[in-house]
């Protein structure tokens, strides 16, 4: 009877580990949404057979061998991409996909600029001058996030690799999908601004935050995550999925129901 019972619970133990495993594999919450703080495994940019971005790993040769990885579209431990063409980007953590090649987006903006400088920006009502607050362009951090979401670079062309019509992902388009394509034709003015100043923008505006302001559960502040000290993509989002809260959605670094990461920078919640 003890011998019976022993092998149960080992059993069951077996059961419950590997059900972790699958769980994690799946990275979603039942509502669709990520588990966020739990890895990119199982998450969209998880682009190989066993994840639900694309499944790019699932069939076709490739010179660099089995794609079944997940790292591998966007690093490179070696031969890892040194420059861009447009843009120049200073942050290039051990590239391997392809760039897009767009120089210049259009930005969004809030209104007309009143100093008369086309190089300026209107945010909130305040003209902000572009050599003051920032180029006002994608920066580095954000043109590796454009090198797939700009919809002009096959999300399956990296390192060696050039997209076939072998290695087509689930839905046959080499392309991320257009619901999840950001400046498609070069066109950002309908998204939250990037490229520009924190700091300076908060010195001039009340309702902006400090930078200092934390953030998330895991003590992030908003400098944390400003790159170069401007505001890009991933300073609302958890590209690796790693680091953010449990319950972000779309890799964002917290929730954002109620708005809550939208009032984390902007202080439209208070009296």
């Amino acid at each position: 009877m003890k011998t019976r019972l022993i092998v149960i619970i080992a059993v069951l133990s077996c059961i419950l580990m590997f059900s972790g495993i699958t769980y994690s594999a799946v990275n979603l919450q039942a509502n669709g949404e990520l588990n966020g703080g739990t890895g990119i495994i199982g998450t969209y940019h998880d682009l190989s057979s066993t994840g639900i971005g694309a499944s790019y790993g699932a069939t076709g040769p490739s010179v660099l061998g089995s794609k079944d990885r997940i790292c591998v579209y966007c690093h490179a431990p070696h031969n890892a991409l040194k420059t861009n063409v447009a843009g120049n980007p200073d942050y290039l953590p051990l590239w391997n996909h392809t760039l897009s090649t767009q120089a210049t987006y259009q930005v969004y903006t809030h209104g007309t600029a009143t100093t008369g400088d086309p190089n300026d920006i209107a945010l909130n009502g305040i003209a902000f001058q572009g050599a003051s607050y920032g180029n006002l362009q994608p920066g580095g951090v954000s043109r590796l996030c454009l090198s797939c979401h700009d919809g002009s670079v096959a999300v399956n062309t990296y390192g060696a690799n050039q997209q076939s019509t072998t290695e087509k992902p689930a839905g046959g388009s080499y392309t991320i999908a257009a619901r999840a394509q950001i400046g498609a034709g070069g066109d950002l003015s309908n998204h939250h601004p990037i490229g520009f100043l924190y700091d300076g923008v908060q010195s001039v505006d009340s309702q902006i935050a400090p930078s200092s302001t934390v953030m998330n559960n895991n003590g992030l502040r908003i400098k944390d995550v400003l790159f170069s000290g401007n505001m890009e993509c991933a300073t609302c989002h958890d590209v690796h999925n790693s680091k953010n809260d449990r319950g972000a959605e779309k890799f964002l670094w917290k929730s954002d129901a109620h708005s809550a990461l939208c009032l984390t920078c902007h202080l439209k919640g208070q009296l």
